[in-house]
């Protein structure tokens, strides 16, 4: 799992030294089922409201494909230190619910964005599996909720205040 305390950039040991990579647009991905990488994001020192974007890259057992490896693409929002929403758009919708100051571009859910307080919450949200193409099995909604629990446990982020759809 992840754990809070670089703040800007992912840093791993690999075969060639550290590698680095901003949070701007972060891949965690362990180095091998069997072995525990440490990565090390630290969302605590950002603007409230700004943003940060990830991609987790995990194993996931599916309900209809078995055992794949799966990318999902996150994005956080909001006050590092305020209660966490996790905001499920539906298969149509992305990662991207509301502008922020680091991605400005209007959200699927911006018509929304006066039900939000950035300062005191703290959005996350996924690209839905296979919306990116790469898989190509049967996709059940537990395991959508596996994808949501997997990028929660990697982010350190061990309880949500709540759940919110507008379509799923």
């Amino acid at each position: 799992s992840a754990r809070l305390c670089h703040p800007c950039a992912m840093r791993w040991p690999s075969a060639t030294g550290v590698t680095t990579m901003s949070l701007t647009e972060a891949t965690f991905r362990p180095t091998a089922p069997d072995t525990t990488a440490d990565v090390f994001i630290d969302l605590s020192p950002l603007p409230p409201s700004d943003a940060v974007r990830g991609t987790l890259c995990v194993p996931l057992r599916m309900r209809h494909a078995g055992l794949q490896t799966v990318r999902i693409r996150y994005e956080v929002v909001g006050a590092a230190d305020a209660p966490v929403l996790v905001v499920a758009g539906g298969i149509s919708a992305d990662r991207h619910a509301l502008a922020s100051a680091a991605f400005p571009e209007p959200g699927w859910w911006q018509g929304q964005a006066d039900s939000f307080d950035l300062q005191r919450q703290r959005l996350v949200a996924i690209d839905w599996l296979g919306s990116d193409g790469s898989l190509d099995v049967p996709i059940d909604a537990a395991d959508q909720a596996d994808a949501i629990a997997a990028v929660l446990e990697a982010l350190n982020i061990d309880r949500v205040q709540a759940f919110i759809g507008s379509s799923y």
